[in-house]
């Protein structure tokens, strides 16, 4: 929700709605870090990107079920992004992968032909791709 506000042009003074106000200078800290991230602003700014959505539900093949953070069309293909909180932790790459993986496969079984990348982004602006 923090970064839906902040990379629409929602007032940084002020939490957005439904979130309480209390908890909107945690996560305001923390969206800005990922907002200013030199790896990630393209993916935030209208006008680096085809095509954003948030919160992208798919159903596969198999009946499993999920939610892509943030879906973005870029000349390159199809980006996954997935918020993590904290750091990157070594004993959380493999299921972290796994869940990345079943994205892509939705996103390529979606638009066929179509290179999809996936990038983890943490709570301070760090990313790997995956």
């Amino acid at each position: 929700a923090a970064l839906e506000w902040l990379s629409a042009g929602g007032d940084p003074g002020r939490a957005p709605p439904g979130m309480p106000v209390a908890d909107w200078p945690v996560f305001r800290v923390a969206a800005s870090a990922i907002l200013q991230a030199p790896g990630l602003r393209a993916f935030f700014d209208p006008a680096s990107h085809k095509r954003a959505q948030n919160e992208v539900e798919f159903v596969l093949p198999d009946g499993s079920v999920g939610r892509i953070d943030r879906l973005v069309e870029m000349a390159d293909g199809y980006w996954v992004l997935d918020y993590k909180s904290g750091k990157p932790a070594a004993e959380l790459m493999e299921s972290y992968r796994a869940q990345m993986e079943t994205y892509r496969a939705a996103v390529m079984a979606i638009f066929p032909g179509k290179a999809v990348h996936c990038r983890l982004v943490f709570g301070e602006g760090e990313s790997i791709d995956i």
